[in-house]
C-alpha cells in the first residue's frame, strides 16, 4: 500500500468521510421514527463535514500548494465539492426546504468524501492548471457536480414518495413517514431547478473543456471529440437538458424526470472516473517528465481536464 502524499489531507478527509456516514444513519433513524435528538444531531455533523472539506480545501491551497490557487489536484476538486454539498445540506435543514432531501443526498456526500480519501492516498492526479479557461472549466465541472447530485438526491426522493403514496398499505407508520417527507410537487421543482443549473454549468464546462483540449496537447490525443470522456459527457449534457424542460413536456414529467436525473448523475460519475483514469498526452507519446516542486511532493506531472 502507498504511503499517502499528504497525511492531514487523507485524515480530514478520512474524518469526513466518517462523520457523513454517522449523518446518514441518523437521518434514515429520524425519518423512520422521528425524534427530538436525531435532528440536531444530524445538523452537527453535516456542520462539521462541511467545516472538515471546506478547511481541507483551504489547507491544501495555502500549505500544500503554496499558493492561493484553487484546483490544483483531484482531491481539491473533491474537497469542495464535499463542502458545497454540505453548504447544501445545512441551508435545507435549517430553512426546513424538501424535508428528506438529506435522506438520499448525505450518501453522495459520504461518496464524495470516500473519493477524497482514495484521490488523496492511493490516486493523485494534478491538474495543468495554466490558463483562465483551464480554472472555467474546472470550477464549472464541480458546481455542475454539485447541481447535478442535488438533482439525482431530488429524483431518489421523489421515487420514494411516489412508492410510499402508491402503497396498498396505509399503516399509521407509513403516513407518519411521509409526514416528514416533500411532497411531489415541490420535490418535482426541486428536480427541474437544480437540472436547469446543472445544464448551465455543464454546457459552460463542455465549451471551455473544448477550448482547452484543442488548444494544444492533452490527455485525449487527437481523436479526442469521440473518446468515452467526451462521449458520456454530451450524453449528460443531453439527459439535463432534458430535464431542464420536463415541466414544459408532460410525458417527461415525474417518475421519468426523476429517473433521468439520477441517471445523468450516474454517467456524470462515470465522466469524473474515466478522467481520472485517463493517462495524458506526454505519458502517451513518451515525454513524461518529473518536475519537481517544492509545493508538492517532487512526482510526474499529470493532466486531468
Amino acid at each position: 500500500m502507498n504511503a499517502p502524499t499528504d497525511i492531514l489531507t487523507t485524515i480530514g478527509m478520512t474524518a469526513a468521510t466518517a462523520l457523513s456516514l454517522g449523518a446518514c444513519g441518523v437521518a434514515v433513524k429520524r425519518v423512520c421514527c422521528s425524534a427530538g435528538w436525531e435532528r440536531t444531531v444530524e445538523r452537527v455533523l453535516v456542520i462539521l463535514v462541511t467545516l472538515m472539506t471546506a478547511g481541507v480545501f483551504v489547507y491544501r491551497m495555502a500549505a500544500v500548494h503554496q499558493q492561493w490557487a484553487p484546483l490544483q489536484s483531484h482531491v481539491d476538486g473533491l474537497a469542495l465539492l464535499g463542502a458545497m454539498l454540505g453548504v447544501v445540506m445545512v441551508y435545507v435543514q435549517w430553512t426546513k426546504r424538501l424535508p428528506g432531501l438529506d435522506l438520499f443526498a448525505l450518501p453522495a456526500l459520504a461518496l464524495v468524501t470516500l473519493w477524497g480519501v482514495c484521490a488523496s492516498w492511493w490516486t493523485l492526479r494534478w491538474f495543468e492548471v495554466d490558463s483562465i479557461w483551464q480554472t472555467a472549466h474546472l470550477l464549472s465541472v464541480f458546481t455542475g457536480t454539485l447541481c447535478v447530485t442535488v438533482a439525482a438526491a431530488a429524483g431518489a426522493l421523489w421515487l420514494y414518495v411516489d412508492r410510499q403514496l402508491r402503497a396498498k398499505d396505509h399503516a399509521p407508520e407509513r403516513l407518519a413517514r411521509l409526514g416528514r417527507l416533500a411532497d411531489l410537487e415541490s420535490v418535482e421543482q426541486a428536480i427541474t431547478w437544480s437540472a436547469s443549473a446543472g445544464f448551465v454549468l455543464l454546457t459552460l464546462a463542455l465549451a471551455t473543456g473544448t477550448i482547452v483540449v484543442t488548444g494544444g496537447d492533452n490527455a485525449l490525443g487527437s481523436g479526442w471529440w469521440y473518446s468515452p470522456k467526451v462521449v458520456l459527457a454530451g450524453v449528460v449534457w443531453a439527459i439535463f437538458a432534458l430535464v431542464m424542460h420536463v415541466r414544459f413536456v408532460p410525458t417527461f414529467r415525474g417518475r421519468r424526470a426523476a429517473v433521468l436525473a439520477i441517471v445523468g448523475f450516474v454517467l456524470l460519475i462515470a465522466v469524473l472516473g474515466i478522467a481520472q483514469a485517463l493517462p495524458d498526452a506526454k505519458a502517451a507519446t513518451g515525454k513524461l517528465e518529473v518536475v519537481p516542486d517544492p509545493g508538492r511532493p517532487q512526482a510526474a506531472e499529470l493532466i486531468c481536464t
